[in-house]
């Protein structure tokens, strides 16, 4: 499941310019946010809580596992309810683009 986790934020942050970018808008310290990313550390509740209202997606969601949370993400079938409207324009974008990529994940 922690895998799952850092493989969906990373995906989640790969709709954005640049990690610093996320962290600025979070706000959430860069060091630690990294430490999210790289598997190291599993985020507070707190934290956790913060992350996903930022990118619109649940708890449950972002611990789905990663091929069929990045099928929602790619489809855009996130809770309306909580979806980030920037989000979902990123992967509306890419999406109606073509120009559809995994930055942050292989």
């Amino acid at each position: 499941m922690h895998d799952e986790f850092v493989a969906n934020l990373r995906l989640l942050c790969s709709y954005y310019p640049s990690i610093a970018d996320v962290c600025r808008r979070l706000p959430i310290n860069r060091a630690q946010f990294n430490r999210y990313l790289s598997g190291r550390y599993y985020p507070s509740h707190a934290a956790l809580q913060r992350i996903c209202h930022f990118f619109g997606v649940t708890p449950d969601d972002i611990a789905l596992p990663h091929h069929d949370f990045r099928a929602l993400v790619q489809t855009g079938q996130l809770n309306a309810d909580t979806a980030s409207t920037s989000l979902l324009a990123a992967v509306n974008n890419d999406v109606t683009s073509g120009d559809y990529h995994f930055r942050a994940c292989h």
